[in-house]
């Protein structure tokens, strides 16, 4: 019996390429503060501990490092979910346009937060409408892996 995902593994592919990229997205900021983990608050404490009367500490400087984390970690939150909900609904048997469109549309969605959660004051319209978005896909998602699989027990 050949078990075949296809729609599923696509749009895996893809988000792993963005995943990818996120990850080195933050590697890059990480080598540049010299930082080896984290998202440079723990040298920002230690910064400011150090600091002498009338030194200022340039917190800004660690908040591209702050937001490239924060996307990285967003992305990782949502994907797996979204992708597992999809593949179930894909070997039951959901429609393969409307499979595309949801997963388009998560897709569609986690760029777009990224735009805005790594934007410099990692707030913005595309951060709200990839957040909205998001939790859309996700909820028809779920609702469709219960109407199949409740379909399923009778």
């Amino acid at each position: 019996m050949n078990i075949s995902i296809p729609i599923t593994t696509i749009f895996a592919g893809a988000l792993g390429v963005i995943y990818t990229g996120l990850a080195l997205n933050v590697v890059k900021y990480r080598r540049g503060l010299q930082i080896s983990i984290g998202d440079g608050s723990h040298n920002l404490i230690k910064e400011i501990a150090k600091k002498k009367d009338g030194d200022e500490v340039d917190v800004r400087k660690y908040n591209k490092l702050l937001g490239a984390v924060r996307a990285h970690a967003n992305f990782i939150e949502y994907v797996p979910i979204q992708l597992i909900l999809a593949a179930l609904l894909e070997l039951q048997g959901a429609d393969k346009f409307s499979l595309k469109v949801l997963l388009g549309a998560f897709t569609f969605s986690r760029v777009i937060h990224i735009s805005g959660i790594t934007n410099r004051n990692f707030v913005g319209t595309t951060r709200v409408l990839g957040t909205v978005f998001t939790f859309i896909t996700l909820f028809a998602s779920s609702v469709a892996c219960l109407y199949y699989g409740f379909n399923l027990l009778k």
